[in-house]
């Protein structure tokens, strides 16, 4: 099989099961990068979801025969936010669910988009994309840079104020303005 077919097989079983559910979500990391800029490969899926405390049976419910959970990681992202790890026992993707416990805006700003293998799912919007990796480069990431580069390329259109309103927000709109002056085609190191 084919890796991105696999990838995104996982990705429709998850998103389709957290929808039936009333869960809310959103596809972001590598994924969300080859929706809005250059596709690239990436070895995992990453969802932002909304859980609480209350949710915990549930989730394992509905994941606990079609993929690996550890019950501790959940435990752990249901009491302070932060990553559950799935496995898929089918494809052996992993899947990684960043917890948090309230939506933040970005969520007012999902989409629905199209992915290879007629799979749909919700993502964040391209300014939230950008801005969430400026966030990352700040954490050191430098591929970041590059995915930053490669959706500020492609064809769909930007809102330059809102993402630049956002950009400023979260203190790296000197980033973006950085990251825009430079060569396009320029290699991150």
């Amino acid at each position: 099989m084919k890796v991105d077919y696999v990838l995104h097989q996982t990705l429709d079983r998850v998103t389709s099961v957290l929808e039936e559910e009333g869960i809310l979500y959103a596809v972001t990391g590598g994924v969300l990068t080859s929706i809005w800029g250059d596709p690239r490969n990436t070895q995992d899926v990453d969802i932002v979801v909304v859980l609480n405390q209350p949710d915990r049976e549930r989730i394992l419910k509905l994941f606990g025969n079609d993929f690996l959970i550890s019950e501790q990681m959940l435990d752990s992202a249901l009491r302070q936010g932060g990553i559950v790890q799935l496995l898929d026992n089918r494809t052996s993707v992993k899947v990684d669910l960043h917890v948090i416990s309230e939506p933040d805006s970005s969520f007012t700003r999902l989409r629905r988009e199209d992915f290879p293998g007629g799979v749909s799912a919700l993502v964040f919007s391209k300014e939230d994309a950008i801005v969430s990796k400026l966030r990352w480069i700040r954490k050191g990431s430098l591929r970041s840079r590059k995915d930053i580069k490669g959706m500020l390329l492609n064809s769909r259109p930007i809102d330059r104020e809102l993402l630049l309103s956002l950009a400023d927000h979260f203190g790296c709109k000197e980033l973006f303005l950085e990251i825009e002056a430079e060569d396009p085609i320029q290699e991150v190191e």
